[in-house]
């Protein structure tokens, strides 16, 4: 070992953090708490760079950097808890623009992790400490062009899990990035994709967590290892080292008096790596085996899904869940729920939406929304708008297709999925009582039968007043 080299980067330093790149260089990183961050390097030759002080001031607490394989110097670093900074030094040594991810909200200052892939993508990762209840996790990302592209934020309570820690983790170049979180009975792996966070692999463990690694190997495993009180744990997220396929089927006729039979089933996968697996959806009858439904794209919670079988009313036919897992990409799991084959209709549904409180003489504007969220389409219709003595009609756009004795207008076909809004301006009268409830009401008829008609009406109801708030003064 050569003898201890000491070249007093500040005084009272209470933080420091090294870490070589691919050329052999050393990049150092250190803080004095409550005050300066500095950046130095030691080249290949020995020699140091000078001091660079990146951020000046008071409570820059903790700091955290990352070099990418061109040799970008990525930092971040927390201020009083509730901000997060971040600058970067490019290969001519050129500090970037202070830039601030988060100004508004609290932070867990030691809960930050960065983290670069192979391909010189640059993530970010904080928990937020004022979730209702429980964390949210955070994170941001940077192309290899320097370029932010992503912040996502994803409420850890839907998955059971409110985070004390986290981690940043990756496995090869072909590899998909790792977020890890843990509390203290539970650690979960988060693959980050494109906008989000996917489903998450989650074990659950008993003990208080102490600390935690995570570390890819050259074979894309993910290795995890963590410290209770109860004992050292380890797991692993390893590839899947064969392709496959698992399936279910049944067996079901179509009646042929069926006028829109339909497939509809709730469904979850959890995929790590969009594109590594497929879930599909097959219907074998007696001249074709057809895919009716194929994804790849992993879902956050339970989706509904619905597919038309018109063309085999009258028929017998096998229905085939299949799941595919890919050599090589994470293993997927696949959950199918409330599989119901039965005859589809259209579900129009109208609302109005406006003011909570509105003065006499003013004027109100009014929003009817409408549209069809069932499984088949609707025919024609009419949404017809009622207003009340103490309201006077202006205009609407689009205009009513009829004014007396109600404002009405005439609504094409809606296919499935479809939706529309009017919106109207109508004015409160001059002589309408303080304090007064008001309501009005919209209907939406269709040509089309429909089971569910309770949403086929909506009641808008708004007070004549407006709160006013004075000021407190004390004697």
């Amino acid at each position: 070992m050569t003898s201890p080299l000491g070249f007093a980067p500040l005084d009272g330093f209470t933080a420091v953090d090294m870490i070589p790149d691919e050329t052999g260089k050393l990049h150092l990183l250190w803080s004095k708490a409550g005050n300066d961050v500095a950046y130095s390097y030691r080249a290949v030759s020995g020699s140091w760079s000078a001091r660079e002080i990146i951020a000046t001031g008071d409570y820059h607490w903790y700091q955290y950097f990352t070099v990418t394989s061109s040799g970008t110097v990525h930092v971040v670093w927390t201020r009083y808890g509730v901000h997060l900074y971040h600058r970067m030094r490019d290969v001519n040594g050129q500090w970037s623009p202070l830039k601030s991810l988060v100004t508004s909200s609290k932070i867990w200052d030691k809960e930050v992790s960065i983290g670069t892939t192979d391909s010189d993508e640059v993530y970010v990762i904080w928990i937020g400490q004022f979730q209702p209840g429980c964390e949210t996790l955070h994170y941001a990302m940077i192309d290899a062009s320097n370029n932010w592209v992503e912040q996502a934020q994803i409420p850890l309570s839907e998955h059971n899990i409110c985070a004390e820690r986290t981690w940043w983790g990756q496995g090869s170049s072909s590899s998909t990035p790792f977020v890890i979180v843990a509390s203290d009975t539970r650690i979960c792996t988060f693959a980050i994709g494109t906008n989000n966070l996917r489903e998450p692999h989650c074990l659950d463990y008993a003990g208080n967590l102490y600390t935690t690694d995570a570390q890819a190997n050259g074979m894309d495993t993910l290795n995890l290892l963590w410290y209770t009180n109860s004992g050292i744990f380890f797991s692993e997220i390893a590839p899947a080292q064969a392709a496959g396929s698992t399936s279910l089927q049944q067996q079901i006729t179509i009646p042929a008096g069926t006028s829109h039979p339909t497939l509809s089933f709730l469904y979850r996968l959890e995929t790590a790596e969009q594109g590594g697996s497929i879930l599909k959806i097959n219907t074998i009858s007696d001249t074709a085996s057809t895919t009716v439904y194929s994804t790849t794209q992993s879902t956050n919670g339970w989706t509904h899904q619905w597919l038309d079988l018109g063309d085999l009313a009258g028929q017998t036919i096998t229905l085939t869940l299949e799941l595919q897992q890919e050599i090589g990409t994470i293993p997927t799991q696949a959950f199918i729920d409330e599989v119901t084959v039965g005859n589809a209709y259209p579900d129009t549904w109208v609302a109005v939406t406006g003011g909570a409180n509105y003065l006499p003489g003013e004027y109100a504007i009014l929003t009817i929304p409408y549209g069809n969220r069932g499984g088949v389409d609707a025919g024609t219709g009419m949404i017809t708008l009622t207003l009340p003595a103490e309201m006077q009609f202006v205009y609407a756009t689009p205009a009513p297709s009829a004014t007396t004795p109600t404002y009405s207008w005439n609504i094409a076909a809606l296919p499935a999925g479809i939706s529309g809004s009017i919106s109207v301006v109508a004015q409160i009268s001059s002589n309408t009582t303080l304090l007064d409830q008001i309501s009005l009401t919209a209907t939406f008829d269709s040509t089309t039968t429909e089971i569910a008609q309770q949403n086929n009406t909506a009641v808008y109801t708004f007070q004549i007043g407006k709160p006013t708030f004075l000021p407190f003064v004390m004697k």
